[in-house]
């Protein structure tokens, strides 16, 4: 979970190449286990440095907000969210409105033609190629 400068490790395993393969050819794989851990990206990019113990008030504010977003489900815990739906199923058929261009009857996009859901002062632009 990541909050500005801060990340949190939640305890979990994950695999970590021993040894790592060569020549193309993959290598040996180990569960490694990892606990809780808090890390200050700005200072410690390389999440050396485990602030957990120092900072609880972070810890804290970021266990509250992965509760908050627990209907989401967990991959790594194999934890299934509420209401999601399955890949690649759309329930609805819609367009954002943004995305709707007033065109004439080819098609085609009007010269200077505004788009009415788009707010005063900002343009949308298509880069085709």
């Amino acid at each position: 979970m990541r909050s500005g400068k801060w990340k949190l490790h939640f305890p979990h395993s994950y695999p970590q190449p021993q040894p790592a393969g060569g020549d193309g050819r993959p290598g040996k794989y180990a569960q490694l286990k990892i606990g809780q851990a808090l890390y200050d990206l700005g200072a410690d990019i390389g999440e050396t440095t485990n602030l957990a113990a120092l900072h609880p008030d972070v810890v804290a504010r970021l266990e509250a907000l992965r509760k908050r977003h627990a209907g989401l489900g967990d991959a790594a815990t194999k934890r299934e969210g509420r209401g999601v739906r399955e890949v690649g199923r759309l329930t609805e058929t819609a367009r954002h409105p943004a995305m709707s261009r007033p065109s004439n009857a080819k098609g085609q996009r009007r010269k200077g033609a505004k788009n009415p859901a788009l707010p005063p002062g900002v343009t949308l632009r298509l880069n085709r190629q």
